[in-house]
């Protein structure tokens, strides 16, 4: 939810665009694709580095690359959760991931999921999204 470079929650702004007129949810598209865009130059950087880590930390990047393709699922799992909970630059996930090799096309999906949650709850508070489920 947070970028390394700029670390200030994107939601910060919703008051600003719905003192505009805006529509809530396109906001929060908007949030999220602004926040998919950082994160994907933020994996990028880790890709473009990975060369000069694998010289210096090879454990580190046999490592990491056991870890992302043990098990998928969990993977997705925590790129979700990371993403919508951690209070963290996703960069500090999304650099050792492009380390370890994995496809940006794997990130992408759980990425979305992530940063649409923490966008949602940012926006509307968790009291009004739990009371959409009951």
């Amino acid at each position: 939810g947070l970028n390394a470079i700029v670390p200030i929650p994107a939601a910060t702004l919703t008051p600003v665009f719905l003192a505009a007129g805006l529509a809530p949810l396109g906001i929060i598209l908007a949030l999220v694709v602004g926040t998919v865009i950082a994160d994907a130059l933020g994996f990028l950087l880790g890709r473009s580095t990975k060369e000069l880590v694998e010289e210096h930390y090879p454990r580190l990047t046999q490592y990491l690359t056991r870890l992302t393709t043990a098990n998928r699922v969990w993977l997705f799992l925590f790129i979700v959760g990371y993403a919508a909970f951690v209070p963290f630059p996703n960069e500090a996930m999304l650099i050792p991931l492009a380390f370890s090799g994995i496809k940006f096309r794997y990130v992408l999906t759980p990425l979305l999921l992530g940063n649409l949650l923490h966008q949602l709850i940012l926006v509307y508070g968790i009291t009004e999204l739990i009371s959409w489920f009951s």
